[in-house]
């Protein structure tokens, strides 16, 4: 794992993006695929993270 990139992430404030990141950097799985399939998994799990946690807090308000 590059840890520059890691705490870039972090600085701009993505930090479910850097956490996949990490993930991925340590998953033999994820090694195998392309750049694209990298950045394409890690948007769609930031995404479902994302609205799972907006849902969440809607319904505790």
């Amino acid at each position: 794992m590059n840890q520059e990139i890691y705490e870039k992430l972090r600085e701009m404030r993505l930090p479910i993006m850097a956490e996949e990141y990490k993930d991925q950097s340590e998953n033999t799985d994820t090694q195998n695929m392309t750049f694209e399939e990298r950045l394409e998994a890690m948007v769609l799990i930031t995404k479902l993270i994302v609205n799972t946690v907006s849902k969440l807090n809607c319904t505790h308000n």
